[in-house]
Order: C-alpha cells, then structure tokens, then sequence
C-alpha cells in the first residue's frame, strides 16, 4: 500500500472535517477530526482522533497502533503523511507516554509523571541530569547528595556514579551563599563564602603547595593558627611622634613588621645639648595601631660608650600607653639607639 492509496473509509475510520468538533453520539474509537479554519478555503488546523471518550491531538505511534490493528502495511509515503500530520498537530508522544512534544515543550517524564527533561523558549531544564557520555569518565550535570542534601552541582564521574572524582557546586540560603570545589563532597578542599559578615575564601587540604617566582600578599592581617603572622614595612614619620626637642637621628629610625611582630630601630639626638642624666625623658609616642599592649624595657646605646634605657609605657603607667622614654646615668651622650620588638595585638 502507498501513500496515495491511503482511503480512511477503506480502513473503518470516519473522517469529519469542520471548525469545532463533531458532537453526539456514533463516533468509534479512531475516528478522525480534521480541524479547520475559516473562510472561502479553510485551511487545516490540526488532527484529531477519538480515544472513545474524548478528542486527542494525534500522536504518530497511536496512529501507527490504529492502522496496525487493521493489518494495514505502509510506507514511507504513508510515514511521511503521519509526519506531516505530527508537524501540523504540533503534538507527539511515545506509546508508553514518557516521551513527546506539544506545543509547549519537547519532553520527558519518569514512570510517576514527573517531568524529567523539558525545552521551551526558556531555556532546557533537565532534573535528571546532562552528561558529556554514557559510560567512562565524562562530566555530569545534577543533582548530587552532599551534606546530606541533594544539591545541583558539576562532576566528574566514572562508571561508578556514586563516587564521583571531583565536583563544583553551590548552596545558598537566607544566611550565605557558598561555592564549594574538591575531590570529596564532604570536605571541599576549596570554599568561598558571601554573607551578612562579609566574604570568605578557604582551602583546606593534607598539604598545600604555593610555587611561583613571585607570591605577593595584600592584606592588613595575616594569622597562623589563629595568631598575627603579617608582613609590612612602615614610614616611622608616619607612625612616630616626636616631643619638641627630639628628634629621628639621621633618617636611621626603622620600623616594620615580620611574621605578626612588630620590630622598632630606634635611633634618637637630642636637638641642642646632651641628653639629660637621671631623668626619664618622653621623646616619642607610638601610633594607638601598632603599639604594644604592655611595658618594655630595653637598653640604649649613645655616643662615646655612653648606656641607657628605653621605656615603652604600659597600660595605666605614668605616661600615655606607647610613649617612648630615655633615661641615662650620665651626660655625655646626645644620640641613643636601640632595638626593641613586640608581637601584634590578636
């Protein structure tokens, strides 16, 4: 049989072809509607077929399922029409009903109804998952239980599904929302986070190797197990405050900061004269942000041999909280120099 001799009579089908669909009573199941538009030449619409209690949009495998309960042989010819009719219907959908189109989307649902797979104008939305293989290592798209909690990330996976070998993926709630990479679901060796507090990176690994000919660290504070481990170079001018008749020696006065400890070259002359004896002398205060939150005592050197002391005021001393002072048994001396260091606030 060709397409040509197709003849729906021949094969027990009514045909009725109109604007609305037949009423009453005397259609058979695999009756057909023939949808048709207005006007001098109604155009066709679309097809229908009666299921016994109601019209369908005509699917290709029902129509193949009504022919072939007739004993009717087709062709390709014969296909091409029932194509032709699907592109017309806008409607299509397997024998078991899990896969078709409409004109809605390109679909797919699981055995429960649920929709697996769909494409719209909107976009593709597939539950199920996308994968770059079937088998073998490839990249999958899904749903994956970490945590405890089935979440939607990327992975690399195997034949064994439920180990994948590594994986990105994200979380998000009222509080944060977090992205997550590594080799385990339950450790991500890399996690960054943005919250109410602010944001946050980690890494977390058995070892962690940095290699590079040049590594640099842009931050105000740096800690290692929780203590201050940070680097900086400092502008005494900047930081030191001196009292009126003193003043740096020479430039030489050096302040910085190595591995969270503050280290202080202290070099100091005396404007005119020589430095008093048997005094303490406040000569200059240290900035409230790097100064130490204790007393320090350290010994000073000055001119011909001469010895002295450097006192860095405490919390309630005599003088202000990191105020320097010199103090010397003799007045020979109007420069002094000394070393003194202390570990950054936590």
């Amino acid at each position: 049989m060709s397409g040509a001799d197709i003849d729906p009579e021949r094969l027990g089908i009514e045909r009725t072809r109109s604007e609305t669909p037949p009423q009453g009573e005397g259609k058979n199941r695999g009756d057909l509607w023939m949808q048709c538009g207005t006007g001098d030449k109604p155009a066709l619409v679309a097809e229908w077929w009666w299921d016994g209690s109601e019209w369908e949009p005509i699917p290709v495998a029902m129509y193949l399922d009504q022919l072939s309960a007739r004993d009717v042989q087709v062709d390709a010819a014969v296909i091409g029409l029932l194509c032709a009719g699907i592109i017309r219907s806008s409607s299509f959908t397997t024998a078991d009903g899990l896969v078709g189109f409409d004109k809605s989307a390109f679909w797919a649902k699981d055995e429960e109804g649920n929709t697996l797979f769909k494409a719209t104008g909107d976009g593709v939305h597939a539950v199920g998952g996308l994968q770059t293989a079937s088998s073998g290592d490839r990249v999958q798209l899904s749903q994956t239980l970490i945590e405890g909690t089935k979440t939607g990330g990327l992975q690399g996976i195997g034949d064994d599904k439920t180990h994948p070998y590594w994986l990105i993926w994200g979380t998000h709630s009222d509080e944060f929302d977090r992205l997550s990479m590594g080799t385990s679901p339950q450790q991500p060796q890399f996690t960054a986070v943005a919250s109410r507090e602010g944001d946050s990176a980690s890494m977390v690994a058995g070892r962690v190797n940095l290699a590079g000919g040049s590594i640099n660290m842009y931050t105000s504070k740096v800690t290692v197990n929780e203590l201050p481990a940070g680097f900086k170079d400092y502008n005494p001018s900047s930081y030191l405050g001196w009292s009126a008749d003193y003043e740096d020696y020479n430039g030489a006065t050096r302040l910085y900061k190595r591995a969270g400890v503050y280290f202080l070259e202290l070099n100091i002359k005396v404007r005119t004269g020589v430095v008093p004896s048997q005094k303490t002398i406040p000569v200059v205060r240290l900035d409230p942000s790097i100064m130490p939150d204790h007393s320090l005592d350290v010994l000073a050197y000055g001119t011909s041999y001469a010895m002295g002391r450097f006192h860095v005021f405490g919390p309630g001393e005599s003088q202000p909280q990191g105020t320097i002072s010199i103090g010397t048994p003799n007045t020979t001396a109007n420069f002094f120099s000394g070393q003194m260091f202390w570990a950054e606030a936590r």
